[in-house]
């Protein structure tokens, strides 16, 4: 078999999951091209490393898969092939991932920085900028670079970087991304007219797509922008959001979506309690459990155990006390084996409030 079909035989492994396999063809592949003298040989070579580099990636052996990623990057960072040049970029955006996903942030950053100088100079030697695979990948690494500023504590500089993966690439899940983050950013830093600004810019930019990855982030924008405008004191205007998001994904088939419309209404419930507003506060949180009772994913699991305790809120903050001990102890009662954090938090709390309730 020539390097060619080994390559073809690695990959497709690595697509169907049989990740071993595809491990075990790229060593083949790497043995096969370092022995031999044909053009190309190199090249293939290189590919075998990134390949194998990727695949480790995937199932969480960092240190080797880094490793590997630093072996080919040493051997062709010079190297004046154009397409050598774009694999290691694209090795550099990769080892960046893996990096800060081993925690390494400053070598995280470092690698995101090389990815980028990179990629450049592949763009400028190609001449066409617009038409570039690797200007996603620019903004990709913008994106994350962005993020690793902003768990750093430089949060000016990673508002900036945003921006500039917003402006630097068209890929439209990268560029939802980076608004919904930059959005997050701005309101956990007290800047809500700023934040709610960026969500509605991704709305308008994104309301029509159809790609998965991107209705997720419009549908986080929604949330986003209704927390934004409730703590900068524009309430109805964010339980308005709140609902258009619930309108939009309450019947999705998407398990995510669902979930963003599950706490959207959640959401609702919470402004309507703090409004006063006690007996929608507890008609919405009814709706909650009546529309995801009895379901098993964990993310809508979090909202049916949220709606309970904010009910229970309402129920004493109205005076219903026997109702609001009945149901935080409905909470108590369900969810006592739950596993997820989130779940386990509303546990304690329904213990606590029933606790004081009682007392």
């Amino acid at each position: 078999m020539n390097s060619e079909d080994l390559l073809k035989q690695a990959n497709l492994h690595f697509r169907r999951g049989r990740y071993n396999e595809a491990i075990a063809s790229y060593e083949e592949l790497i043995e096969a091209s370092g022995e031999s003298s044909e053009p190309g040989a190199q090249a293939q070579d290189v590919r075998g490393l990134f390949g194998k580099a990727f695949v480790l990636g995937q199932v969480g052996r960092y240190d080797e898969a880094i490793a590997l990623y630093d072996e080919g990057i040493a051997r062709e960072k010079d190297t004046s092939d154009p397409t050598l040049r774009e694999q290691v970029a694209r090795a550099l955006l990769n080892k960046g991932y893996l990096l800060n996903q081993a925690g390494r942030l400053g070598d995280a950053m470092a690698s995101y920085e090389k990815a980028i100088e990179m990629a450049e100079k592949v763009i400028a030697a190609a001449g066409s900028a617009d038409e570039s695979p690797l200007r996603g990948g620019i903004g990709r690494a913008l994106s994350d670079k962005a993020f690793l500023l902003s768990k750093t504590g430089d949060w000016q500089r990673a508002i900036g970087t945003y921006d500039e993966a917003i402006a630097r690439t068209d890929g439209d899940t990268v560029v939802a991304r980076a608004f919904v983050n930059k959005g997050s950013l701005l309101a956990a830093r007290g800047r809500f007219e700023e934040s709610s600004a960026t969500f509605d810019a991704a709305i308008a930019r994104f309301s029509d797509a159809t790609e998965p990855a991107v209705r997720e982030q419009v549908a986080r924008a929604f949330i986003g922008n209704g927390f934004a405008l409730a703590e900068s004191g524009r309430v109805d205007s964010a339980m308005a959001t709140y609902r258009n998001a619930v309108a939009r994904y309450k019947d999705s088939d998407e398990p995510l979506l669902q979930e963003q419309a599950a706490h959207a209404l959640v959401n609702v419930s919470f402004l309507l309690n703090r409004a006063d507003r006690l007996g929608e506060a507890i008609a919405t949180c009814d709706e909650v459990i009546a529309r995801y009772d009895g379901t098993r994913e964990p993310g809508l699991r979090e909202a049916v155990a949220r709606a309970p305790s904010n009910k229970g809120f309402a129920l004493g903050k109205a005076g219903r006390s026997k109702e609001a001990i009945e149901t935080y102890s409905e909470i108590i009662t369900r969810f006592n084996d739950a596993a997820e954090p989130g779940i386990r938090e509303r546990v304690a709390s329904a213990l606590r409030n029933r606790r004081t309730i009682q007392s």
